[in-house]
């Protein structure tokens, strides 16, 4: 007795179009509203945390030293290919 072929997937077969009326089964679990609206306000904070470290206080001495260094460092250069 020949055996039936199992049925392919409506999307494998040639010449059909698939069934849009059924609904798609999500990949994942998806997220609640309170879920989503707990990780927003984390981010937030998170965002707020970062921007108040103040990048600017470091940046301020940093630039001091570079134009300390920039001053002296022809100065130096040239002692340095003259040989004295």
């Amino acid at each position: 007795m020949p055996q039936a072929a199992a049925p392919q997937p409506a999307i494998v077969q040639p010449g059909q179009y698939p069934n849009l009326n059924i609904a798609p089964q999500p990949a994942a679990t998806q997220l609640t509203e309170v879920e989503k609206q707990a990780l927003t306000s984390e981010l937030r904070a998170r965002r707020t945390a970062q921007a108040a470290e103040a990048p600017g206080a470091s940046a301020t001495s940093n630039s001091a030293a570079l134009r300390r260094l920039g001053a002296t460092h022809a100065q130096d250069a040239l002692k340095v290919i003259e040989g004295n």
